[in-house]
């Protein structure tokens, strides 16, 4: 896209409640973070049952104090994990639900409340991968999927991501190009303002080309043989960096020991320890290039760094449907406040969450054993 045109425009632009409506607006909002909060949740109870699991296993004298906090935080962990692959699902089918309504009103929707559509996909995207690790592969200890409905359910939740995806990769291209062919700022269809005064879209078309890679991962892991050449590769891949990484560790360590053995020697200290720093910092470096790499084709890494990192997307789509909806306020004609149709999904969407909660309140949990040596 050209930086010489001006992608600014403030002609009027005929409203649209079912599209940027309070209730749709602050629904993808509220459950897009609802979505992040519980799926960090998730990952502290994991970290406390592991660590009173050792604790435990440990500890002989107050043993059966430690076996009960263990329980609690069993319950407490399965009662999270099940409400996020229920806001998953939920996620997962307004997402996709969205770019339908968008690709199917393309030539009828304006510019403006494409934009929405797009943004609210990626909030529903960045969210549900913030709680990939335990959406994708169902339960952590491998329980789900032993039933024949279980294996249909999951592969009817990897389809829909797998469609979602693919629609939006189609979608955010196509509204790339049509904003900058058919851009008019004295035509409310096609235009709106917005805080960047010239647009350029390479950081889009990165996100895309990483959707792309892994809308291939992903259909490969719904087939069997699929499955088995992707854990084939990825296992690959790890035993090489696990392979330089423990390369590097040991000239790390062998440079710390150098350093010891001449103390009095200034300048091969200096030298040593330059070496020391550059090669500690290749290391910080590597890392951060294999979690830049997961989370941008993979949505997979460390999981507190996933965790934050999709954290801070959703911060800055949310942000950005703000500043859309706010700088574009004026240009609106009509009200976008009415109660349509597409202001109730929200309200019955919100009351499904809750019905959803209090039905696995209700359902008894799973016994935690726990022997003391």
């Amino acid at each position: 896209m050209s930086a010489s045109k001006n992608y600014q425009g403030d002609a009027l632009v005929d409203a649209n409640s079912d599209i940027a409506g309070t209730g749709v607006f602050w629904s993808y909002i509220a459950t897009a973070w609802l979505t992040v909060v519980l799926a960090t949740g998730n990952l502290i109870l994991s970290h406390l049952e592991s660590r009173h699991k050792a604790t435990v296993s440990a500890a002989t004298i107050g043993a059966t104090a430690s076996t009960k906090d263990l329980t609690t935080y069993a319950r407490a962990k399965e009662l999270c994990n099940k409400f996020v692959l229920s806001l998953c699902d939920i996620q997962a089918f307004a997402g996709t639900a969205m770019l339908v309504i968008g690709i199917t009103l393309r030539d009828s929707v304006s510019l403006y409340h494409q934009e929405f559509i797009i943004q609210y996909w990626w909030l529903t995207i960045d969210s549900l991968w913030a709680a990939d690790f335990q959406y994708d592969n169902g339960d952590e200890d491998g329980k789900i999927g032993s039933l024949w409905f279980d294996r249909v359910h999951q592969f009817t939740r990897k389809s829909i991501v797998l469609l979602s995806v693919t629609l939006g990769i189609y979608h955010q291209s196509w509204l790339i190009w049509n904003e900058d062919d058919r851009w008019n700022p004295s035509d409310g269809k096609h235009c709106y303002r917005f805080i960047e005064r010239w647009y350029w879209p390479l950081e889009t078309w990165i996100w895309i080309v990483g959707l792309a890679f892994y809308a291939l991962a992903h259909a490969l892991i719904m087939f069997k043989q699929g499955n088995e050449q992707l854990e084939a590769f990825e296992k690959a891949i790890a035993r090489k960096r696990t392979s330089l990484q423990t390369s590097l560790r040991i000239r790390q360590r062998d440079l710390r020991d150098q350093i010891g053995r001449c103390p009095r020697q200034p300048g091969q200290v200096f030298l040593t320890g330059i070496m020391l720093g550059v090669l500690r910092l290749f290391i910080f470096v590597f890392w951060l290039f294999v979690q830049i790499v997961t989370i941008w084709a993979w949505s997979d890494g460390d999981r507190l760094v996933h965790i934050v990192v999709y954290a801070l997307f959703t911060m800055r789509n949310t942000q950005g449907l703000l500043s859309h909806r706010n700088l574009n306020a004026f240009i609106v004609k009509g009200q976008e406040k009415t109660l349509g149709f597409g202001q109730l999904l929200p309200i019955i969407g919100a009351v499904g969450i809750v019905y959803q909660l209090m039905l696995l309140v209700e359902r008894p949990q799973p016994k935690v054993t726990s022997q003391s040596p």
